[in-house]
């Protein structure tokens, strides 16, 4: 299986996450296709267990266990979603390759890493020889909105269902096969004042829900300035909060019945969901407003330095020819959800994060090259 080949295949699939486009209602291509190509792969390996399940219709993801007559199983994670393709500069589904370079959405994130991943396990299948570890392959939904696929899988996954226990997960992002063990985590929040509408000629017949949004608005301000001065990780800083999305009316001359603005929260390692839940509510107390439950929570994640899985994942990075080092990230990912089950974790891929989500977005085929030779050492020990 060769992973050029394969990354340019799934490339060439759209996937793009529903519920990612910043205007509202705005339809994105879903995950389907990408779900049914995942599968028939996993299907070729010989894969056993298939499961497939839906967070919505038509978005499933897929779980497949891959049985190399290893005593411990490693849960590999690679979602199928991606990012909106509109304002790129290169064709996001063409699979160009130029220079050394692939091309289009997804490439680096993360359907080059996933590539690796699946041509990684289809080597182990085809040495035929003893491994470390059985792999767990969950390739799931969702991930650039909600994290709903990885917040099912988490809730259904029967860690002693298999033939033997899952003891590790392997998230792929690009690293640059640089572990990453800790990484914030995120909240978000719908925070919606109420007005009355009136003609704008008559403003004084209406309340304005824009106005009552005003100083709301000025105290986010001031408690993100208090939470950047507040405690911080020694590698990941301080947690943060921003306001990032702002609506409200219906046309202008029309008192606005309505204004929503929706509030971006980074959690350090140490912070819960239910304690950035009631500061926020503590900093709105004395406003008349409504704050919706979190609409996406994810928390910060860390696996300590000494862990035999980190330990391992370097030492294969080397082997593999990359100069791996330990990273700590500030955005967030699927490894959130692994440590509510007890499943140490670590974000691992090839590919540089630079590259994510951009106008051009690529990956270096040698990182694909090293990332299959990475993960592969990773399964056979």
């Amino acid at each position: 299986m060769n992973v050029v080949e394969l990354a340019r295949e799934l490339v060439s699939i759209p996937s793009v996450n529903p519920n990612s486009l910043a205007t509202p209602g705005g339809a994105g291509t879903g995950e389907l296709a990408m779900a049914d190509r995942v599968e028939s792969v996993l299907k070729e390996l010989g894969a056993a267990q298939i499961d497939r399940w839906e967070i919505c219709p038509g978005r499933p993801s897929v779980l497949a266990y891959l049985d190399f007559g290893a005593s411990e199983t490693l849960i590999f994670d690679a979602h199928l979603d991606t990012v909106p393709v509109e304002g790129m500069t290169v064709d996001p589904y063409g699979g160009r390759i130029d220079d050394g370079k692939l091309y289009g959405r997804g490439a680096c994130d993360v359907k080059g890493p996933m590539a690796a991943m699946l041509c990684a396990c289809a080597n182990v299948r085809q040495a035929g020889e003893p491994a470390r570890y059985n792999v767990l392959f969950a390739a799931v939904a969702d991930e650039e909105s909600g994290f709903g696929g990885v917040s099912s899988f988490v809730q259904r996954l029967d860690k002693s269902a298999y033939s033997a226990p899952v003891t590790g997960a392997v998230i792929a992002e690009p690293t640059l096969l640089n572990p990453v063990i800790a990484h914030k985590g995120t909240a978000r929040w719908i925070i919606r004042t109420a007005g009355v509408a009136a003609h704008s000629s008559t403003p004084h017949l209406g309340e304005n829900a824009i106005y009552k949004m005003a100083p709301v608005i000025q105290a986010l301000e001031e408690y993100a300035m208090q939470l950047s001065e507040s405690e911080r990780h020694e590698k990941l800083g301080a947690p943060s909060l921003s306001v990032g999305l702002i609506r409200g009316g219906s046309a202008v001359n029309i008192v606005p019945d309505f204004c929503e603005l929706q509030v971006d929260r980074r959690l350090i390692p140490g912070e819960t969901l239910e304690t950035a839940s009631a500061a926020l509510r503590d900093v709105l107390q004395n406003f008349i407003l409504s704050v919706s439950n979190p609409i996406v929570a994810a928390p910060p994640m860390a696996t300590a330095e000494d862990h035999p899985l980190v330990s391992q994942a370097l030492n294969a990075g080397k082997h593999a020819g990359a100069l791996p080092e330990l990273e700590y990230a500030n955005y967030c990912t699927d490894a959130s959800f692994y440590p509510q089950i007890e499943v140490p974790c670590i974000v691992w891929g090839p590919g540089s994060i630079a590259q994510a989500h951009t106008k051009d977005e690529w990956i270096d085929l040698r990182q694909l090259e090293l990332g299959v030779a990475a993960y592969q050492k990773l399964i056979t020990g």
